[in-house]
Order: C-alpha cells, then structure tokens, then sequence
C-alpha cells in the first residue's frame, strides 16, 4: 500500500505548489475523456484564482514530496467572468455555486478521494 499524504491549503497558502499544481492538471486532464492541451502558463495563471481567494480550498495529495492528487473549490463568485458567464446564463446564482476539481496520477493505485476525478468542474448537483 502506497503511504500518502494530504495537506490543506486556503488561499494564498498554494503559492509554493502553484507550479507543481498546475503540472499535475495538465498531465491528468490530458487523458480520456478530457483531452485537454494545456499549457504551464494557462494553468498558473488559472490558479491564480484559487490563491487569490480566501474562500478557496485546495486538498494536495502527496507521495513523499511529489504531488499526486489534489481537489481544488473555489467559490464561483471568486472566478473570472469567463468562468462564471455559463453558469449564469443557465440560470445557476453564483452565490450558491462552488466549483470542485479532483485531478489524480493515483488512478488505479488504490488512492481515492471522495467524488470522483473529472475533467469538468461541479456545481451545486442543481
């Protein structure tokens, strides 16, 4: 069994993981079924958000030193316009919507959070 650790982390807390975050995205969500091509400077600069936010959470998983996992939320009211427009448009009041990320290289090692991982943020099971 693999020994793992997770740490906390509210806002600003993230900055010295920031890179390793957003590597870890781009290697995760580049799998099926996301397909996602993204960059080191998209994705820090997306982060960004999260530290930015008081209200953010963000659970990093750890192997050793080396992030393997992590759940990122982030109050959709802290987002940027671009992200919060969908959200609004279909009718969804931002005040009561979170979004939630679970990007994992644990898969298959028996490491699980709870939710699942997904390519797409969740909102509030409207």
């Amino acid at each position: 069994m693999v020994a793992l650790t997770i740490k906390n982390y509210a806002g600003g807390g993230i900055g010295k993981h920031l890179e390793a975050l957003a590597r870890l995205r781009i290697r995760v969500f580049r799998d099926y079924p996301c397909l996602y091509d993204g960059t080191l400077s998209y994705e820090k600069k997306y982060l960004k958000m999260y530290q930015a936010s008081p209200r953010s959470f963000i659970a990093l998983c750890f192997d050793g030193n080396k992030i393997v996992g992590a759940t990122t939320c982030l109050p959709l009211m802290d987002a940027e316009e671009d992200f919060r427009r969908p959200f609004i448009e279909n009718k969804y009041d931002p005040k009561s919507v979170f979004t939630l990320a679970s990007p994992s290289s644990s898969r298959n090692t028996g490491a699980r959070a709870s939710g699942d991982s997904s390519c797409s943020d969740a909102s509030n099971g409207r």
